[in-house]
Parts: structure tokens; C-alpha cells; sequence
């Protein structure tokens, strides 16, 4: 994936990802849910969640 330097970090633009993500592969049964028994939290959603608001 393309990614250019800002400083100190490497920034990935939208576009790029966008074109990725339908690469995404599901998550393994055996980790689908935590220690606990929950089903696991959407961390990429959290991610993208946080980012929209800063």
C-alpha cells in the first residue's frame, strides 16, 4: 500500500486504503470472542470512530 512521509509518520491516504479493504479477510472462529465470552468489539470501527472526531 502507498504511503507518504509527514514528519515522522507514514500517512496512507483514503483512496488507497478504500481499495484494501475489500481484501479484508474475516476474522478466525477462534477469535470472534473474547476470554469472556462477548462477541469481540469492532476495533477498526472504534479506530475510524476516533479519527473523525479530531
Amino acid at each position: 500500500m502507498p504511503a507518504h512521509k509527514v514528519g515522522t509518520q507514514h500517512v496512507v491516504e483514503d483512496h488507497d486504503l478504500a481499495a484494501v479493504q475489500a481484501q479484508v479477510l474475516p476474522v478466525p472462529t477462534f477469535l470472534a470472542r473474547t476470554s469472556t465470552g462477548e462477541p469481540m468489539p469492532d476495533v477498526v470501527a472504534v479506530i475510524r470512530s476516533s479519527r473523525r472526531g479530531h
